[in-house]
């Protein structure tokens, strides 16, 4: 095994699946394994430690000895800055690398890059030939009060938050862009065939 990044993962698993008939994804099994296992599996190696941003099927989790945070108000349904408002403050002071639950196929040399490009600004984010993605995203300890005041100042994107905090980019191809969502079902079924070709 190699080294781990020196950052808390925080897998966002708290959204309202409405492409996908509101359904939890996370437990939605893919290619034979719930999706949040599939993820956890992938992470695991990568970094030091790891929590679960969610505000549905909370009894799932103790169980597993997982740490749960939900949201501040999870009725509100107010999408995936909403989790990474409540684990930036929730969480120990440190770096934090935000990853959707959808991510089934997380390459680790992306968690790498971003490390490396958030060493100065602080954040950084993926970028396609399409345009930025918002997750995963590297949120530095120094960066994550900016969070929190954007949170409290009403914004709700993402991608809006942090083109405007200055993130910097990694590339990331078409083909590992593919493998960071699922969000409908011709997506899952396509990822289905892969992960059992």
């Amino acid at each position: 095994m190699g080294t781990r990044l020196p950052v808390c993962a925080v897998i966002l698993a708290g959204g309202a699946s409405q492409r996908l008939g509101g359904i939890d994804k996370a437990w939605k099994p893919l290619a034979g394994e719930p999706l949040l296992r599939r993820v956890v599996a992938q992470l695991q190696p990568q970094v030091e430690r790891w929590v679960l941003s969610a505000n549905r099927e909370l009894p799932h989790h103790p169980e597993e000895g997982w740490t749960v945070i939900a949201d501040a108000d999870p009725a509100a349904r107010a999408g995936p800055l909403a989790g990474m408002a409540a684990c930036s403050q929730a969480l120990p002071p440190g770096d934090l690398l935000f990853i959707p639950v959808d991510a089934w196929r997380l390459p680790a040399a992306l968690l790498t890059a971003l490390a490396q490009a958030a060493g100065a600004g602080g954040l950084a984010c993926g970028e396609q030939a399409a345009g930025w993605l918002p997750l995963p995203c590297w949120v530095a300890a120094r960066r994550r009060e900016d969070l929190l005041q954007a949170w409290a100042a009403g914004e709700r994107s993402p991608l809006r938050w942090l083109r405007q905090a200055g993130a910097i980019t990694v590339s990331i191809s078409d083909a590992e862009a593919e493998g960071l969502s699922l969000n409908t079902a011709d997506e899952w079924a396509r990822a289905e065939r892969i992960l059992r070709a």
